[in-house]
């Protein structure tokens, strides 16, 4: 039996069903649903063991975000015959609105000439006009209801520093012209993904109320060393969530 039919069958349970259903209420049978298609189209998760997928699923439902990767909210990633739940930027917006305490949010890939200047002292930007395809860096920022903004920039320059310090696997397909890793097929969505969740978590309001994004933003990266697993899985981006955006639309 696959793991695809095994998770299938495995959703039948009805401890698993009940569980499913105390969080979503009628939602769940969709939302299982679109859990049995996610591993379907992707054989990497039908070799994961199909418990740890139901705990990333129901991780996910909690949280109350889509596993459905075209989404962008969050993403059943296989690793090392076990899956993770990952939380996408559209995950972390959806989450700090919920917050009902950000007035707005953007989170976006910046083109050559789109950001003339940024000081990281007085969050001073210039902004000027896209000259070119050429990414140059990572902008982020949000406003809370109160007033109170904080923004972020990063180089392209940055950002591949920091993807080659936390990902061996992109380390190894930069140094074997590869693309398996999720840095390297979808730079622009980690890169969007890391700059928000880092200015969340550095200056986003918490409280002792907000477990769902004290959960989402504590996946905190660890720097990785040659003896750490080499990923071999790619996470399916959509092609918006590549580009990124302001998130203020709906």
């Amino acid at each position: 039996m696959s793991a695809e039919n095994s998770i299938a069958v495995v959703v039948k349970n009805d401890a698993i069903q009940k569980r499913f259903s105390d969080v979503l209420g009628k939602s769940a049978p969709a939302f299982i649903s679109s859990v049995i298609s996610t591993v379907k189209n992707t054989p990497a998760l039908q070799k994961c063991d199909p418990m740890s997928v139901l705990t990333a699923a129901i991780n996910a439902a909690t949280l109350r975000l889509a596993v459905n990767p075209n989404l962008g909210q969050a993403y059943l990633v296989p690793f090392n015959n076990q899956c993770q739940l990952q939380i996408g930027w559209k995950g972390l917006v959806q989450l700090a609105q919920r917050s009902k305490r950000y007035k707005s949010i953007t989170a976006v890939a910046v083109y050559e000439g789109e950001i003339i200047s940024f000081n990281k002292f007085t969050e001073e930007v210039i902004y000027g006009d896209k000259i070119s395809d050429t990414l140059v860096g990572f902008f982020a920022r949000f406003e809370l209801i109160d007033g109170f903004t904080k923004s972020m920039f990063w180089s392209t320059a940055d950002m591949e520093q920091h993807a080659l310090k936390f990902s061996k696997s992109y380390r190894y397909d930069k140094q074997n012209n590869r693309t398996t890793s999720v840095w390297s097929s979808n730079f622009e969505a980690m890169g969007i993904k890391t700059l928000l969740r880092r200015l969340l978590s550095q200056y986003g309001p918490l409280s002792i109320d907000d477990n769902a994004m004290a959960f989402a933003l504590s996946e905190e990266p660890i720097p990785v060393n040659d003896e750490t697993p080499v990923e071999e899985i790619t996470v399916p981006f959509d092609d918006t969530t590549k580009k990124g955006g302001d998130t203020n639309e709906t």
